[in-house]
C-alpha cells in the first residue's frame, strides 16, 4: 500500500496511504480517520474537509501553516501512481 504524508511537523501528523482507488487518512498515533475515494481526499485538500484526529485535534488541510502541509507536486505524483 502506497503512503503519503499530507501533513508533516517533525514527523506525520496526517497521512494518506492509497490501496485500491481508496485513500485511508491516518493520523500519527495510527488510527483511520476517514477512507476516501478520490473526490473526497480532493475535498479534504481543498480544505472543505476538516478531520478531527483520535486525541479529538481539529485538521484542516488548508488551515495549517503551508510549510506542514506536502506539495501539490508529491500529492498529485501520490494520486496518479
Amino acid at each position: 500500500m502506497k503512503s503519503l504524508s499530507l501533513i508533516n511537523s517533525e514527523g506525520d501528523i496526517i497521512s494518506a496511504k492509497k490501496r485500491d482507488n481508496l485513500y485511508y487518512i491516518i493520523d500519527q498515533y495510527g488510527a483511520t480517520l476517514a477512507v476516501f475515494n478520490l473526490q473526497a481526499l480532493k475535498l479534504f485538500l481543498q480544505g472543505y474537509i476538516t478531520l478531527f484526529d483520535s486525541r479529538k485535534d481539529e485538521w484542516n488541510f488548508l488551515k495549517v501553516t503551508a510549510s506542514m502541509r506536502t506539495p501539490e507536486e508529491k500529492i498529485t505524483e501520490f494520486i496518479l501512481s
